[in-house]
């Protein structure tokens, strides 16, 4: 299971904020044409779920959630973005 930082989460709610978009939708991880690939989506049947305070901030493709399995998403602050890290 994918372990997300409060740092991750709170620019995963940040950055959606005034972007339209479906209902029950957030960002998810996919494969994309150079690897994966974040956008906002709806949540598919057999997507992961991973949630912050009790909301859906991510929801990942089967595929991807095998690479990215037992690693953390942070945000890196001084590069501004957000970056996989293993998990200790």
């Amino acid at each position: 299971m994918i372990t997300v930082t409060e740092s991750a989460a709170e620019y995963l709610k940040t950055a959606s904020v005034g972007v339209e978009r479906p209902e029950n939708a957030c960002f998810r991880l996919r494969v994309g044409q150079k690897g994966p690939d974040l956008a906002i989506d709806q949540t598919p049947p057999g997507d992961q779920v991973v949630q912050y305070a009790g909301e859906a901030i991510l929801t990942i493709e089967p595929s991807v959630a095998s690479e990215v399995s037992e690693r953390t998403l942070d945000f890196d602050r001084e590069k501004s973005r957000l970056v996989f890290t293993d998990t200790e």
